[in-house]
């Protein structure tokens, strides 16, 4: 089974992290405020089945670009609340609108990861 971290970036410039799920190639759509904190609750919640790690999306949803770490790394438009993706949520709905490799957001979020 292999798992990746996911960051979505919202509208004002603000950081929201979860998991991204390689084995199916699926968002694990519930949001956190640090990387920590997704790889502690939301991974044993998503490895449990919990409901936690699939929430109703909370407040509005906005357009936003997601990145995942998995594979290499790739980003995509997408839309979210602050605590969950809405969409897409399959690999294989994103649209030729993702980008291979990582966002300079997520450099300048992270410095000297690679």
């Amino acid at each position: 089974m292999s798992r990746a971290t996911l960051a979505v970036r919202f509208p004002d410039g603000t950081i929201r992290y979860g998991l991204y799920n390689g084995t199916a190639d699926t968002v694990v759509p519930a949001l956190v405020s640090s990387s920590d904190e997704a790889w502690g609750w939301v991974y044993e919640a998503f490895k449990a089945n919990d409901d936690a790690a699939y929430p109703d999306p909370y407040g509005p949803v906005e357009d936003v670009e997601v990145y995942s770490a998995y594979g290499g790394g790739s980003w995509w438009p997408g839309r979210a609340a602050r605590n969950a993706v809405v969409s897409p949520l399959i690999f294989d709905e994103i649209t030729e609108a993702e980008v291979d490799g990582r966002p300079s957001w997520y450099g300048e979020a992270f410095p000297g990861e690679p």
